[in-house]
């Protein structure tokens, strides 16, 4: 318990203090958000909130009795992300540097760790579906969905880091029950990292005084989530099942796949901004910002927690696939038809609040 409570109060004061202090220094270096077709917000605003969890995470991760080999490769490849991030940040990258830099990134940890991605499930006369070094190209392609699928819901105050929140919650949950403490403790810690920095992106009393994640954020827990399924996924052990890695982020991941189809639809790049996003709807149908924010989270934890109940029990692999296809088809047909269910709160016609 005083292991624990450290961990926490030293995660805590270093994600607060290095808000407190990047904050005013954001402006002078460059880190400010201007608004785009994407978001709905007004003004320049410091996104060093992803910069602040990170240093968060890093400081017990530095001092903790880990296995180096192991906690070594994870801080290697997300300081690299967010070291890419911030420039990104600073300079807007082009979309095809970002993806460059992500799929080296992401085949160099991957090979050093020696977990391509390989052990599909179990499935009736299959058996055991395993696709060899094919499981390296598999890697690569989850840890960038990930980032991106963070990237592109990271829309109005609040949604990406507590989605991220949702997500690291459950990939903890299952982690303690299954018995592998270290990466649920790496994953406690970036919870813990992720307060601060929402308790200023909300503007909650007495910090009034907004912070954005940023793209060095929405790389950081995009590239942890991936790292900890990843982990949780391929080791012998096989702490969590590989579908059930879909489920945990089943929201932004079909936010997504929903986003890149319509935009390929109407011939527009797949990295094009525009708001064709779950809370773009949300807020078009007039919701403010903070019940689109809610609306959101209703319903990544319930999707989420479908999928966190199948593994608790015990589904069969193949049934969870199955009903997670389905839950996509649904998905796409009636994410047009969502803000219905959520119009009673609106107040307004247009999201001027963010």
């Amino acid at each position: 318990m005083e292991y624990f409570l450290s961990i926490t109060v030293t995660t805590l004061s270093t994600a607060f203090i290095a808000l407190l202090m990047l904050r005013p220094l954001s402006t002078r270096l460059g880190f400010v958000d201007i608004p785009n077709a994407r978001t709905v917000h007004h003004g320049h605003v410091p996104n060093i909130g992803g910069l602040s969890v990170y240093l968060g995470m890093l400081a017990p991760v530095l001092f903790m009795n880990v296995d180096w080999q192991y906690q070594g490769l994870y801080i290697l490849g997300v300081s690299i992300m967010v070291l890419t991030g911030a420039l990104d940040d600073l300079k807007e990258l082009s979309a095809k540097s970002r993806l460059l830099v992500q799929a080296a990134v992401s085949l160099l940890m991957l090979m050093l760790a020696q977990y391509p991605v390989s052990y599909l499930g179990e499935f009736p006369i299959l058996g055991s579906f395993n696709i060899g070094g094919l499981g390296y190209v598999v890697g690569v392609f989850a840890i960038i969905g990930s980032i991106n699928a963070f990237n592109m819901i990271d829309g109005i105050d609040g949604l990406a880091g507590s989605v991220a929140l949702i997500a690291l919650a459950q990939i903890c949950l299952l982690l303690f029950i299954r018995g592998n403490t270290d990466l649920c403790l790496l994953a406690l810690i970036v919870i813990v990292a992720l307060i601060p920095y929402l308790i200023l992106n909300l503007g909650l009393w007495p910090f009034e005084r907004k912070v954005f994640m940023g793209d060095a954020g929405v790389m950081f827990v995009g590239f942890t989530i991936a790292w900890l399924l990843i982990n949780a996924t391929q080791s012998p052990s096989r702490y969590i099942s590989p579908i059930s890695a879909f489920w945990i982020i089943s929201l932004p991941f079909m936010d997504i796949l929903e986003v890149i189809r319509t935009r390929l639809k109407q011939g527009k790049s797949p990295f094009q901004a525009d708001r064709q996003h779950i809370h773009h709807f949300f807020l078009n149908a007039g919701l403010p910002a903070k019940h689109a924010l809610v609306a959101v989270l209703i319903l990544a934890t319930s999707t989420s927690g479908l999928g966190l109940a199948l593994e608790l029990i015990g589904a069969k692999e193949w049934i969870m696939v199955l009903m997670f296809i389905v839950l996509n088809a649904a998905y796409f047909q009636v994410k047009p038809h969502l803000w219905k269910l959520f119009k009673r709160w609106a107040v307004h016609t247009y999201p001027n609040d963010h």
